[in-house]
């Protein structure tokens, strides 16, 4: 089994060739829309929007859920 340090890769090779990652945070959600702005300001249109919740889920404290779908 291998141990937790030689499980880590960095993100630029787990990633697919086309896809942008944006290391910042939302802090606001509009799914009318279909845009998210981050901390840093930036606006980000997007189609499809996938929320990892982490390891604890509380959809109770996403705004504008009521919009979204949820997959069990």
């Amino acid at each position: 089994m291998k141990k937790l340090d030689q499980s880590y890769k960095p993100m630029k090779d787990v990633l697919p060739k086309d896809a942008v990652w944006l290391n910042d945070a939302v802090t606001e959600i509009d799914p009318k829309k279909n845009e998210v702005i981050t901390a840093k300001g930036d606006a980000v249109k997007y189609e499809y929007m996938v929320i990892a919740t982490g390891i604890e889920l509380d959809f109770e404290k996403v705004r504008g859920r009521a919009h979204l779908h949820f997959m069990k």
